[in-house]
């Protein structure tokens, strides 16, 4: 099938092997690890996404980093907020004030 994907000012977009990145926009600065799924996500500048992670239908604001094996969807993760590692969300708004919420 075809990919559909919109790299914002194409600066610095790494991936690593095996990704997966459909109907997806990617700010500048990004950096994706090996066996990344993203799909229908909208990702701004200078975000790390580490190996392992699945993100369907989300909103990563900039400076964030979402740690290895994370499955966010349906959610919105605030400016600089750190996803903890193994981290399986739906339907949140991730921000500090959130970071109780989060089952590991």
């Amino acid at each position: 099938g075809a990919t559909s994907l919109s790299l914002h000012r194409n600066q610095n977009f790494r991936a690593g092997e095996k990704c997966s990145v459909k109907k997806s926009t990617i700010g500048a600065n990004v950096s994706v690890g090996n066996a990344v799924k993203i799909l229908n996500s909208i990702i701004h500048d200078n975000v790390v996404v580490e190996d392992d992670c699945v993100l369907n239908n989300v909103v990563i604001c900039g400076n964030a980093v979402i740690r290895k094996g994370s499955s966010l969807k349906d959610c919105q993760v605030a400016f600089g907020f750190e996803v903890p590692a193994g981290s399986d969300c739906q339907n949140e708004a991730l921000t500090a004030d959130e970071l109780e919420n989060i089952v590991i």
